[in-house]
């Protein structure tokens, strides 16, 4: 096996990290509006957050797409 250097070893690390923020990024922002086109029922349209909510949410790595239930 070849052996990899420091500098090709961060080059794979950032690029891993740079992809699975994009990914993240294309679920937060794509699934809502997926999920607004199919599901048009109030509860849902309540449920919604707005774009700038989801960019913490996406770069925190959280499942969730909307926030939890309000009292």
């Amino acid at each position: 096996m070849a052996s990899v250097t420091l500098v090709q070893a961060t080059i794979a690390a950032v690029a891993v990290s740079v992809a699975v923020f994009g990914t993240r990024l294309a679920w937060f922002y794509s699934i809502p509006y997926l999920v607004r086109v199919l599901d048009r029922r109030p509860e849902q349209r309540e449920r919604r957050i707005t774009a700038p909510q989801r960019l913490p949410l996406a770069w925190a790595g959280c499942v969730r797409s909307h926030p939890p239930p309000r009292h």
